[in-house]
């Protein structure tokens, strides 16, 4: 019900296979523009599915660590074996303090970066997942780099991921935040991702091209016994995946991923999904379509219902539409606003 555009890194990005982007104003290289926003291709873009020789420590649920350094595990975990280290991490350890990050009013935290090469910088500051339109940490932070201002009230409802502080090449970046209301954060630091490592990664890495047709989607790849296609799906009930005709055990990655074992030669690979509930619910819809049936041609032409009842009966339906569009849209919106006052 409140959908911004959150962006992601370079590395996320490219292993969720997001291949164009939305600028503001018109842009030399776009595919589309309407004047006022463009439609541009990202300057990287990999397939949606890659070949790991294994899935690490990435199988199950991410480890307790910072936005910062899961970046850096999710890339050595997967783009790792095709290149060099390309993501680095930096905390501001003057703040760290008993397993929290403890932010003063009005105080300024700085960190200085020798950047080398092309490297992306991202700011982050989080504590911990918050359903509600807004969060408990909203606000918190002025950031300027180099002297500049480039992100004030951060984190925001419009904006709550990794901040990107620019793209920089062979120079020193100094980062300055400064608190704006005394608060502890679980995560505050920058991660630094090297364009050119990362890149030259994905340029190496054996990938699989899936394609869409329906709700089934298909790929093919040449693999070693052993090895696992990692398929930027979410883990979910009701997906099911083959390879070579055969049911393959799906498994969970980096808490919301899906990967197969490969086999060796070749793997032809089909991903299909049965939404949660959709069998019951075709089920229900069907028991309902039998049921008003019967009413219409059979029961509804013999009995005979009083005028005052049927208005009761209308009225009482009507009411219960009312009601549940109140409590699955109405109610939550009132409860948010209250709780963020």
């Amino acid at each position: 019900m409140d959908v911004g555009s959150y962006g992601g890194t370079e590395l996320t990005d490219m292993l969720m296979s997001i291949k164009y982007k939305i600028v503001r104003g018109e842009a030399e290289n776009a595919v589309y523009s309407n004047g006022d926003y463009s439609i541009v291709p990202m300057e990287a873009y990999m397939e949606s599915g890659l070949v790991l020789d294994s899935l690490g420590d990435a199988e199950g649920m991410l480890p307790e660590m910072t936005r910062s350094e899961i970046q850096k595990f999710i890339y050595d975990n997967t783009l790792l074996q095709y290149g060099e280290s390309a993501v680095e991490t930096y905390e501001f350890e003057d703040t760290y303090e008993n397993g929290a990050y403890n932010v003063i009013d009005g105080m300024p935290y700085y960190m200085e970066i020798d950047v080398k090469g092309r490297q992306s910088l991202y700011f982050d500051a989080f504590d911990h997942p918050e359903a509600g339109l807004g969060s408990s940490v909203d606000d918190s932070f002025d950031i300027r780099v180099n002297g500049e201002t480039v992100r004030t009230g951060y984190p925001a409802q419009d904006f709550n991921g990794l901040w990107k502080l620019g793209d920089f090449e062979n120079e020193q970046v100094i980062i300055e935040v400064e608190g704006k209301r005394d608060i502890v954060m679980k995560s505050m630091g920058v991660v630094a991702i090297d364009k050119d490592k990362l890149y030259s990664a994905a340029a190496n890495a054996q990938t699989v091209n899936f394609t869409q047709n329906g709700g089934k989607l298909t790929g093919s790849v040449q693999a070693k016994a052993g090895q696992y296609c990692l398929i930027n799906v979410p883990y979910r009930q009701g997906l099911k995946v083959k390879v070579n005709g055969k049911a393959a055990q799906c498994r969970r990655v980096f808490d919301d991923l899906t990967a197969v074992e490969l086999s060796d030669g070749n793997n032809e690979i089909t991903v299909t999904s049965i939404p949660e509930g959709f069998t019951a619910g075709i089920i229900m819809t069907a028991i309902g379509a039998v049921l008003c049936a019967l009413w219409h041609f059979a029961l509804g032409k013999r009995m005979k219902i009083a005028e005052a009842p049927a208005k009761i009966l209308m009225w009482g339906v009507t009411a219960a539409g009312a009601a549940v569009f109140v409590i699955i849209y109405i109610v939550p919106v009132i409860v948010n606003i209250t709780a963020q006052e």
